[in-house]
């Protein structure tokens, strides 16, 4: 309810949520646009569900706060719910709520909508493909390509998932040195995408692969972002020192998806914006999975749940520094 209220008072967002910026534009567009220049506008787009979600708004009258905020109160429901599903009935308890609510970053889904809300269908869809609920699983996974293209990363999960822990702990161990792979095939690469520029969804990747990430954009300029990165990113030492110690022997199909995510992100770890969209679902499945792990001690969960929490407060801070500019 918190997210979804805090959605609702946006209401004049500022350039640098370029998202939220966008739908507001997209509101007062559709406005006034028929059907058939609807559906040619968004012929060229790389994602179209929250364009579509907007358009009928638009036409009912519904203001465009009140679509995010009803759109991010089913993300965080989505998000909670498949993780409770997740855990065993004796697991589910008002604690690991508590846990499951301070890895779901907050500024992504208050300023980006799309990507989280393609991330919380993405999620039910892989628990229905654990569940092997294929159907269910393979419409929501389209879905959220829909809502957000990024969705694509994860089309190799089916198939890393038949390998056992043992291997996938090595394709882990070798993606550490994998992040240098596309700094030795851009040079080569690039030359691909500009012949498929023509294409929505490849711009989108060229604009994440060949132009400056905001990251090194601002880096250079004030030791505070990167501080500030660093810190956002820490929790993610946890994830590692996690599946470092974890059994090879271990046949737990969550536990393979975050070994499978991790792998992704560390491969992408010098592209940091596409690093930190996969930290979205990484940070989540990687709490279900410490709360479902019995060799770990309570207390020391407790203390990671401490450290999500001030990570959590820490980032929302940041978020309610630029709110008060444009609520």
């Amino acid at each position: 309810m918190l997210f979804a209220l805090a959605s609702l008072l946006i209401t004049n967002p500022p350039l640098e949520y370029d998202d939220l910026v966008r739908f507001h534009i997209y509101f007062d567009r559709f406005k006034d646009m028929s059907i058939d220049q609807f559906i040619d506008y968004i012929s060229d787009l790389p994602d179209y569900i929250i364009p579509v979600y907007i358009y009928v708004c638009a036409k009912i009258g519904i203001p465009v706060n009140i679509l995010l905020s009803i759109i991010n109160f089913i993300t965080v429901y989505i998000l909670l719910k498949t993780s409770l599903l997740i855990l065993s009935d004796e697991k589910r308890n008002f604690f690991s709520c508590l846990f499951i609510a301070s890895a779901i970053n907050s500024a992504p889904l208050l300023s980006g909508v799309r990507n989280m809300h393609s991330i919380a269908l993405l999620y039910l869809g892989l628990y229905f493909y654990v569940n092997r609920e294929y159907f269910k699983s393979g419409f929501l996974y389209f879905f959220s390509i829909g809502v957000h293209f990024s969705s694509l990363l994860y089309s190799i999960l089916p198939g890393l998932l038949i390998i056992s822990i043992r291997k996938l702990k090595i394709l882990w161990y070798c993606s550490f040195i994998g992040f240098l792979m596309p700094v030795l095939f851009l040079s080569f690469t690039k030359e691909s995408f500009d012949a498929y520029s023509s294409i929505s969804i490849i711009r989108k990747i060229q604009h994440y692969l060949f132009i400056k990430d905001y990251y090194f954009r601002l880096t250079y300029k004030e030791i505070k972002i990167i501080i500030v990165s660093i810190y956002k990113f820490s929790w993610y030492v946890f994830v590692l020192l996690f599946l470092f110690y974890q059994s090879k022997n271990s046949n737990d199909k969550w536990l393979k998806i975050l070994f499978i995510i991790s792998i992704l992100m560390n491969i992408s770890f010098l592209f940091l914006t596409v690093f930190e969209r996969i930290s979205f679902l990484c940070k989540i499945i990687f709490v279900v999975c410490l709360l479902q792990e019995t060799s770990i001690k309570i207390g020391l969960k407790k203390r990671i749940f401490v450290y999500f929490i001030i990570l959590f407060l820490f980032q929302a801070a940041l978020f309610i520094e630029g709110i008060f500019d444009f609520v």
